[in-house]
């Protein structure tokens, strides 16, 4: 799970801020 949302900074391709958001909600959570 770290991996994939750790994946999203690392893309260099535009990211929606939900999306990033989310991920840091899921990171957070574990």
């Amino acid at each position: 799970m770290k991996g994939e949302w750790k994946n999203i900074w690392e893309k260099p391709h535009p990211v929606q801020p939900s999306k990033i958001q989310t991920s840091i909600s899921l990171s957070s959570a574990v």
